[in-house]
């Protein structure tokens, strides 16, 4: 913890007992109220709007405004600032006589125009040392459709069968050995089923498959099915399926 915040939460301390006074002393009309700190750094981040500090003194600040709005802000010297009496060291026997302590500060009793003049420089080393960075990332996702494939006809066994044919061209270009046989064989066909549940899945499953994938839990909408994946990274449906008496696929 900073000097500076600490002389900050020492302003917010004043700010609670100010709304505590004038709330509670309704019988006593108040005209105008002035705040005093000696701490310019703190009297500086009063002033300043919120979004330029950091999350300790944004919030400290914006409860300070907040109950203190309409109030006056000004800096006293700290050789004229009572509070620093306490802080320093005297005895007992030296505060009994102690006008400072008591009385406060003499310019108090005197008009407005001889008060302690306000420095209107702020300490903008310390100003940029509390400033709040918010960076800005964008991140583009494109969202990953489904084949085109799915699309070319109602038919299931001619969208498998061009899968095929995709499927072949993948391989030529990967430079992959590839049967040049018409129609697709048995094993193309049922790469392509696969294939294209593949990519279904990965579209509208993208979640759960990653969540699998991870160990990490699966969404609740479908835990109960004890879902997994296959060694062709499919997701399949466990649970008390394994014990039926049909084939695995």
């Amino acid at each position: 913890m900073s000097i500076p915040r600490l002389e900050l939460c020492g302003a917010w301390l004043l700010a609670h007992l100010l709304d505590y006074v004038s709330k509670n002393l309704k019988s006593l009309s108040i005209g105008t109220v002035t705040a005093w700190t000696d701490s310019t750094v703190a009297l500086a981040w009063i002033k300043s709007p919120t979004s330029r500090l950091k999350t300790f003194v944004a919030n400290r600040v914006a409860q300070i405004q907040l109950l203190t709005k309409g109030y006056t802000w000004r800096h006293v010297p700290t050789e004229e600032n009572p509070a620093d009496c306490a802080s320093r060291g005297l005895s007992p026997q030296q505060l009994t006589n102690h006008d400072l302590w008591w009385k406060g500060p003499t310019f108090l009793c005197q008009p407005k125009n001889t008060w302690p003049a306000q420095n209107a420089d702020s300490p903008d080393s310390r100003l940029e040392e509390e400033a709040e960075e918010n960076p800005i990332t964008l991140i583009s996702q494109v969202k990953e459709e489904e084949s085109r494939l799915l699309y070319q006809s109602d038919n299931l066994q001619k969208i498998l069968r061009l899968t095929a044919y995709w499927l072949r061209v993948g391989d030529h270009l990967l430079g992959k050995p590839s049967a040049c046989i018409f129609p697709p064989t048995v094993a193309e066909t049922e790469r392509s089923l696969r294939s294209l549940i593949r990519w279904t899945q990965r579209v509208f499953f993208a979640d759960i498959k990653k969540a699998i994938a991870t160990d990490k839990q699966v969404p609740a909408s479908v835990r109960k099915l004890s879902p997994f994946l296959d060694e062709k990274s499919l997701i399949r449906v466990g649970g008390r399926l394994k014990n039926s008496p049909i084939p695995y696929d």
